[in-house]
Order: structure tokens, then C-alpha cells, then sequence
């Protein structure tokens, strides 16, 4: 079971610390696309050197991978277990 107090508590707590590594990053960054690219879950794919039925070969892809269906669908577990073993009374009171 989770609990809402507890989530609120554990969010104030640490909502600065993630505000100020969002910063860092956006200040840190090389390039204007870094966070883009990180969110479109960008990677490298060097077959598609070796592919014949086009005449632009880069390696360089934007989609999720194999990778990035693994991370979306535990993602989407979390998320539905958030949704539905969220319980509005507090900790304290069980």
C-alpha cells in the first residue's frame, strides 16, 4: 500500500534537489537538443551501415530501442500500481 502523506512528505523533501539537478543540466549541457535527445531515447544502431535498400545510412537513431520498451513498460507498471494502491489515509492510522 502507498500513502499519500507519506508521498507528499518524500516530495517536499526532495523536489529542490530535483529542481536543482534540472538546472545543472540545462546549464551543463553541450548542445541545445542534449534533453531532447535524452527524452526521444536516442541511440546508436551501427547495422544500418550495412543496409541496402537506402542511400542515407546513419546510425544515429531517434526512437525507443530495445532499451527504451523496457524502461516504458516497467515505467508503466509503477505508474499502475501508483494508480491503484494509492491509499488516502496516513501511515499513522493503519
Amino acid at each position: 500500500m502507498l500513502f499519500t502523506d507519506i508521498f507528499n512528505k518524500k516530495t517536499q523533501e526532495l523536489q529542490p534537489e530535483f529542481d536543482k539537478l534540472f538546472k545543472d543540466i540545462l546549464e551543463n549541457q553541450t548542445h541545445d537538443g542534449d534533453l531532447l535527445l535524452m527524452r526521444v531515447n536516442g541511440f546508436y544502431y551501427p547495422e544500418a551501415n550495412n543496409w541496402d535498400n537506402t542511400l542515407f545510412k546513419n546510425p544515429y537513431m531517434i526512437g525507443p530501442n530495445t532499451e527504451g520498451h523496457s524502461d516504458y513498460w516497467h515505467y508503466r507498471f509503477i505508474h499502475n500500481y501508483r494508480q491503484n494502491s494509492t491509499s488516502s489515509l496516513t501511515f499513522m492510522n493503519i
